[in-house]
């Protein structure tokens, strides 16, 4: 069951200077019994499990709660530059699809990017535009997703421990990407 609520704002406070923000507030919950088969590469059946009740385990893999706000700034005609944070928090694990277990909740976290960008303008009518981008300006250290829901241990010499949340350190996760960047070239043909 997907309940929530979503929101996307912009604003333009002056011409040059466009502020936006966003919202994504969710209560995700799997609602039923389900039937899971797992499968070998050859496509042979290893493993069944007809009646699997999920009722009321949190579904994982996106953040239940996501908020970001962000500046575009365009300095010239041909000039921009941009600033975005967003947070991501009650982001749960992956459920097995043999396990009932409570989906764990993985640390909050929250990213900031940068970029600026320069077109050029042909005479042809076409555009040449070039962006370069910053992702992860601050290198936050994060967990972007956990293929099992092993529960915090007792003993906190065995979790990962950020912003107040533990976890197992048996789990299977992935690390975010630390700071990258990009560059980008796009031609814009007439028009």
């Amino acid at each position: 069951l997907h309940r929530g609520v979503e929101l996307d704002l912009r604003y333009r406070p002056m011409r040059a200077l466009t502020i936006k923000a966003f919202t994504s507030i969710g209560d995700w919950k799997f609602n039923s019994i389900s039937q899971s088969e797992l499968y070998d590469e050859n496509k042979e059946l290893l493993a069944s499990e007809d009646k699997l009740d999920l009722t009321g385990i949190k579904v994982g893999s996106a953040a239940q709660t996501q908020f970001g706000i962000g500046a575009r700034y365009d300095i010239t005609k041909s000039l921009d530059v941009y600033m975005d944070f967003n947070y991501y928090d009650r982001f749960y694990g992956n459920s097995s699809a043999f396990s009932t277990n409570e989906a764990i909740e993985l640390p909050s976290y929250g990213l900031v990017d940068l970029g600026v960008g320069y077109k050029i303008f042909l005479s042809n009518g076409q555009v040449l535009a070039i962006r370069a981008n910053l992702y992860n300006v601050l290198d936050n250290e994060y967990i972007s997703y956990s293929r099992n829901n092993t529960a915090p241990d007792a003993d906190s010499a065995n979790n990962y421990e950020k912003n107040g949340t533990e976890v197992n350190k048996s789990n299977s996760v992935a690390w975010g990407l630390g700071r990258t960047w990009n560059l980008s070239a796009k031609y814009y043909f007439g028009g």
